[in-house]
């Protein structure tokens, strides 16, 4: 698993908000909470654990990028039943049929799905689920219209604001070889105009300080987030989608 974030992890942790409650939810109506052990792939900053790790769960945070598993240390200290694991999601290191359930938020389409797979049978207990999920981005409104067109100006590998969703969704079918299921959750995310500029830094396909027009690129964004924000905040139309079922 490799991600493009070396000159990003100081705004991933300030520009990426959480998921939808009722996503969290569905994940604990199939997986009671109580002394179950859930590996979180790709576990970042420790978004998604914190939200685990409320509901009780005992969370490994699978995460290779010392950048960010350091800031999910710093975040998540006050958790006793939180495990970083210094691994990637092909190779966890984990023993082998110990976790309830495995999760992936906005990190399945960067993974080696078959190499993946074969994990996820090798850790995870009979029955268990995988749950992949991903805030999807509404972009029918004149703001997400106009910052796609500063994206296509400026950012080469930019394609579309839900790419990664995209291309997750395209491998479910191969990697959920008994069938999966899904749910989408309307879940809109309200950033202050300083956290929306850090997440359009954090994006994979977003110029960094060493790359030529990056203060151009980001001086648009600046302009247009200050167009549109209301009482310095700015308002995204986004779903949770969840896609999740059984590998083994």
């Amino acid at each position: 698993m490799e991600y493009p974030y070396q000159h990003k992890t100081s705004f991933y942790k300030e520009g990426r908000l959480g998921y939808s409650e009722k996503a969290v939810q569905l994940i604990t109506d199939l997986v009671p909470s109580l002394h179950s052990v859930i590996a979180d792939i790709g576990s970042g900053t420790g978004i998604f654990s914190s939200a685990l790790l409320e509901k009780g769960y005992i969370v490994y945070g699978v995460e290779p990028n010392s950048e960010l598993q350091k800031k999910a240390k710093s975040y998540l200290y006050q958790y006793k039943r939180f495990f970083p694991v210094d691994a990637f999601a092909e190779n966890t290191a984990l023993p082998d049929c110990s976790m309830d359930a495995i999760t992936v938020a906005s990190a399945f389409h960067w993974l080696k799905a078959s190499p993946f797979l074969y994990e996820c049978r090798r850790i995870l207990k009979p029955e268990a689920y995988v749950f992949l999920l991903y805030n999807v981005r509404q972009t029918d409104d004149m703001f997400s219209q106009k910052q796609a067109c500063i994206c296509k100006r400026y950012c080469p590998g930019f394609f579309s604001f839900s790419h990664g969703a995209e291309k997750a969704k395209q491998r479910c079918s191969a990697f959920f070889v008994n069938g999966y299921e899904e749910r989408l959750y309307s879940h809109n995310l309200v950033y202050t105009e300083e956290q929306f500029l850090s997440r359009c830094m954090s994006s994979s396909y977003s110029l960094n300080q060493t790359q030529k027009d990056y203060i151009l690129y980001k001086q648009e964004l600046e302009n247009l987030i200050a167009e549109y924000s209301k009482e310095n905040l700015i308002t995204i139309h986004n779903q949770t989608a969840v896609w999740y079922g059984k590998v083994k």
